[in-house]
């Protein structure tokens, strides 16, 4: 791309940066740092440019204001992708959710999420290829991953991501108490055996049963 005016500046903000840059915000709910120090920077080269005299000196700025643009557009894509990617990565991590969560096929869900990988590392090889050259014609093929990235994570379905650990987190509760239970009755079965074995264990009669039979047995002695 051609940079000579603050117009060719304007049409790439527009055009790209604004849209990455948007998205990004939605998405993390925060402004980036090191995105405004580049947007800082770019505004920085317009000044100089439209205050200048010299054409060759405008258009050097309009360039490396440009170039900055471009850096922050870069930014936004790879944080964007890392916060996706982390989301991605819950769904990833958790087999019954990969197996009953979502709306798609788990062959089609995988495949998604591959693409997006795909082009993640071809978006970082065109990169590091370009680097000071044109690192611009790599924000399309991130933009790409991102949007496929997305695709993976919108084929779950909240409801259904909430049902599957709600029966997980119930299902984990019934088997501690069964544990429990088990452990209980093992406990008190050890317990009695043992004092069986050594002598110490005494089933004590109910007072009840005590007083009906010590009853019975003075009315016999008496008669």
């Amino acid at each position: 791309m051609v940079i000579k005016s603050e117009e060719d500046v304007y049409r790439f903000y527009n055009e790209v940066f604004k849209l990455l840059y948007a998205d990004l915000v939605a998405v993390t709910a925060q402004k980036s740092e090191q995105v405004s120090f580049e947007l800082q920077a770019c505004l920085d080269h317009i000044v100089v440019a439209q205050t200048c005299n010299d054409t060759a000196i405008s258009e050097d700025n309009f360039r490396k204001a440009h170039g900055h643009l471009v850096r922050a557009s870069l930014d936004c894509a790879k944080l964007l992708w890392i916060e996706l990617k982390n989301r991605a990565k819950v769904f990833l991590d958790d087999k019954e959710v990969m197996e009953l969560a979502h709306n798609s096929s788990m062959d089609k869900c995988y495949s998604t999420y591959k693409e997006a990988e795909d082009l993640s590392k071809e978006a970082r090889r065109l990169e590091s290829q370009n680097s000071g050259i044109s690192p611009e014609d790599t924000i399309d093929i991130w933009y790409k991953a991102i949007e496929a990235l997305n695709r993976f994570i919108e084929m779950f379905v909240e409801s259904k991501v909430t049902s599957v650990k709600k029966v997980r987190k119930n299902k984990a509760l019934k088997d501690r108490i069964v544990d429990i239970l088990i452990s209980f009755i093992v406990g008190t079965i050890v317990t009695v055996l043992l004092g069986y074995m050594t002598n110490t264990f005494e089933i004590k009669k109910p007072d009840f049963l005590v007083n009906i039979l010590y009853s019975d047995s003075e009315t016999v002695l008496d008669k």
